[in-house]
C-alpha cells in the first residue's frame, strides 16, 4: 500500500478516528508513520518490594493477597487492595475502575509499574499503577515501547496497533530513495527499517541508528528544497 495512500485504508480507522488523527494533520498513511513516539519506556525485570525505591518509578511482580474493596468518595470510585511478593506489602488503590476487582482477584499473580509511595509508619502504595499478567509480561520484557502524544480519543495501544498496521501495509513495495551506495558511504541503514525502529525498537542502539537515518533524510531534503530555490 502507497504511503500517500489515506489513513482510513487502515482496518480500525473509521470516520471518528480519522477526524481525530486530521486535528493532529495526520491524513495519510505517511503522516501516521512520521508521527512519532514522544518517549519510550523500558519494560525491565521486576523488583522485590524491598528493593525498590520510595518515591521512584519500579516494577513489582505481586500476588494479590487480600479482597478489593470499592467504595465512593466524592465523584470518584476507589478500589483498594493489598498485593505482595517475599519481601514486603504494597497497598494498590485505582480510581474508577471498579472492574479491576474482577481481574486482580485473590491469589493472582501479576506485574505492576507505577510509582511506588511510602507514608511516614512505613506502609508501602501505588497509584493507578499500570498491570499486567505474567505471560503478557515477558513479551514486553526487555523492549523499548513507544509512548506518543495524546490524540484524545485515542488510546497508547490502540495508537501502537495502528502504527504496526501502517508498518506491515507500507512495507510491500516500499523503495529506498537514497542509493544503496550513499547509505554505506555515510552509515545509515534502509529508511522503512529505520521508521520501523523509530517506532519499535529493537535496542537502544538500533534506536539511536533510526534516528540518525532519519535526521539525514529530513537535512537531505531540505538542502534540495534550497536548491531547487536558487535554481528557479
Amino acid at each position: 500500500m502507497r504511503t500517500d495512500a489515506s489513513v482510513r485504508e487502515l482496518k480500525g480507522v473509521g470516520p471518528k478516528a480519522a477526524e481525530l488523527f486530521a486535528k493532529k494533520d495526520i491524513y495519510t498513511i505517511g503522516d501516521l508513520l512520521r508521527f512519532y513516539p514522544s518517549r519510550y519506556d523500558y519494560f525491565e525485570d521486576p523488583a522485590e518490594v524491598s528493593q525498590a525505591e520510595a518515591g521512584c518509578f519500579c516494577t513489582l511482580k505481586l500476588r494479590i493477597i487480600g479482597s478489593a474493596v470499592t467504595f465512593r468518595k466524592g465523584s470518584r470510585t476507589i478500589t483498594s487492595m493489598e498485593a505482595a511478593d517475599r519481601t514486603g506489602k504494597v497497598r494498590l488503590t485505582f480510581f474508577n475502575m471498579p472492574y479491576v476487582r474482577q481481574t486482580l482477584r485473590p491469589g493472582g499473580t501479576f506485574v505492576f509499574r507505577g510509582t511506588l509511595r511510602q507514608s511516614g509508619t512505613g506502609n508501602r502504595s501505588m497509584e493507578q499503577p499500570w498491570f499486567s499478567d505474567i505471560s503478557c509480561y515477558e513479551k514486553l520484557r526487555g523492549t523499548l515501547q513507544p509512548g506518543y502524544p495524546v490524540i484524545k480519543g485515542i488510546g497508547q495501544d490502540r495508537m501502537r496497533k495502528l502504527i504496526e498496521a501502517a508498518l506491515e501495509a507500507a512495507e510491500e513495495g516500499a523503495q529506498d530513495g537514497l542509493p544503496a551506495q550513499a547509505r554505506e558511504r555515510y552509515g545509515l541503514m534502509e529508511r522503512h527499517a529505520a521508521l520501523r525502529a523509530i517506532h519499535f525498537p529493537g535496542s537502544r542502539d538500533q534506536l539511536q541508528q533510526a534516528k540518525k537515518r532519519l535526521i539525514f533524510d529530513e537535512f537531505f531534503a531540505f538542502i534540495l528544497g534550497v536548491r531547487r530555490q536558487k535554481a528557479a
